[in-house]
């Protein structure tokens, strides 16, 4: 144990702030996995007066070489019969960001969940840089078919088979991090919808944040995209001597996956930083999503192993208000909406355990073994 921990106090020096990582401009692939029924007009009209704004802060207060897609979502036929995946691939033209999403129209939906899984296999259709940080922001208030909720045209799940946890994980082998963005009170409706989507965040090493309006939008994004780039500067600092820690470990015949190593790693990492001062870019918020099902979707290997695991534990779910009000402006008047974001700013802080967990999980190792799951 304590050769383990020499070896992170071997760690090269990381800079305290994040515009000193590199002279040379970072590389960002942003991408917004936008639902676009209805109810999300709000949303699409923040994405739509804010990106080029959001692109500019990027590359003035973070040195950022920014390419940025949409995948845009509805839903399944016959639920929705205008598109169910819609693609506009990765491009640093600020003028074709622009007509991305201005082409964009919120309408339709159908029943309630919507055809996220598609929305998410389409993901990985895209070209990601190697060298990027690829950040994927969801925005929506539905959850995937199959999530076990009432008024569900595909109960089943995606009509296709595709599983959005498996999908998410080979997501996350591909260094893709998932911002999971929910908006209220539509959401919290559902009874798992909010606990999938803080897994979805969690299996990718993402966050997931609670929107109650679309006016803090652009914030999140701003500040997770400079959050997550300066995660990936310290990863490349430390990618060695975590490699050595883990093998370190194997040696001694453990499982550097399991929990307790996971944890031990991450606790000698954040005290290396901290040691060092290693200051990151930080999204600070209050609205931090948070579900006790999430623990259930973020374990299980498909989404009907977890709807079944959730159905035991919490029992099946209760019709709520009336499903035509799921698309109606007056849902923002729900009296039993949870807790929202009331602030999201970017803060210059020292690293935190939160932010070293995250970086473990996307090591190499971590990784290979989430594939193979």
């Amino acid at each position: 144990c304590n050769h383990f921990f020499v070896l992170l106090l071997s760690l090269r020096p990381v800079p305290h702030c994040f515009e000193t990582m590199s002279t040379a401009p970072s590389n960002l692939d942003l991408v917004f996995l936008m639902d676009t029924t209805a109810s999300m007009s709000p949303y699409l009209n923040s994405a739509k007066e804010n990106v080029q704004s959001i692109v500019r802060q990027l590359v003035d207060s973070g040195k950022v070489a920014v390419r940025f897609g949409v995948v845009a979502y509805r839903d399944h036929p016959p639920e929705d019969h205008t598109y169910v995946t819609r693609v506009f691939p990765l491009t640093s033209s600020q003028p074709r960001m622009q007509a991305y999403v201005d082409g964009l129209s919120a309408q339709g939906g159908g029943d309630g969940p919507e055809a996220l899984t598609a929305a998410l296999a389409e993901v990985e259709s895209l070209s990601f840089q190697e060298d990027a940080a690829k950040v994927v922001v969801l925005i929506t208030d539905a959850p995937p078919h199959g999530a076990g909720e009432l008024f569900d045209g595909f109960p089943g799940g995606d009509p296709m088979g595709r599983d959005p946890l498996v999908v998410a994980r080979r997501l996350a082998t591909a260094g893709v991090v998932l911002y999971s963005v929910g908006c209220e009170p539509v959401l919290s409706q559902y009874c798992n919808a909010r606990g999938l989507l803080v897994a979805l965040a969690q299996l990718t090493g993402g966050q997931a944040i609670c929107l109650g309006s679309a006016g803090l939008l652009a914030e999140v994004i701003l500040g997770g995209s400079l959050e997550e780039v300066a995660l990936q500067g310290v990863a490349r600092q430390v990618q060695d001597q975590l490699r050595a820690l883990e093998e370190e470990h194997r040696q001694a015949g453990r499982d550097v996956t399991s929990p307790e190593v996971s944890e031990a790693i991450t606790t000698s990492l954040y005290t290396a930083l901290s040691d060092q001062g290693c200051e990151v870019p930080t999204l600070a918020t209050d609205g931090r999503m948070t579900d006790p099902r999430a623990s259930i979707f973020a374990a299980a290997a498909t989404l009907r192993e977890a709807v079944e695991e959730a159905r035991k534990q919490f029992g099946d779910p209760e019709p709520q208000s009336p499903l035509s009000s799921y698309s109606t402006p007056g849902m923002s008047e729900c009296p039993t909406a949870p807790a929202t974001a009331t602030h999201c700013t970017v803060t210059h802080s020292p690293v935190s355990v939160e932010q070293c967990s995250r970086l473990v999980m996307r090591s190499p190792s971590a990784r290979v073994t989430t594939s193979a799951e």
